[in-house]
């Protein structure tokens, strides 16, 4: 039976071996797209993790996380 562990463990495997196939054929006009969207799960992951710091730190500081109508409409006009 795997663990909740196993699917990340195979998720970061692909990860890597998608990063060390781009880097075997480095950057041309087919890899091209393939790099950006690496990059653009890193970057991905790096705004995600931010935002857990911050909402942690909002938290530390005492501060509330209080949903608001107006809040919410932010995510969806951004988008």
């Amino acid at each position: 039976m795997p663990t909740w562990l196993d699917p990340w463990k195979q998720r970061m495997r692909w990860q890597r071996g998608a990063v060390e196939t781009l880097r075997h054929h480095r950057v041309n006009r087919v890899t091209l797209r393939y790099w950006g969207q690496q990059v653009g799960i890193g970057l991905g992951v790096l705004a995600f993790q931010a935002y857990l710091l911050l909402t942690v730190l909002v938290l530390l500081r005492g501060g509330r996380c209080s949903p608001t109508p107006s809040g919410g409409a932010v995510g969806p006009a951004a988008a």
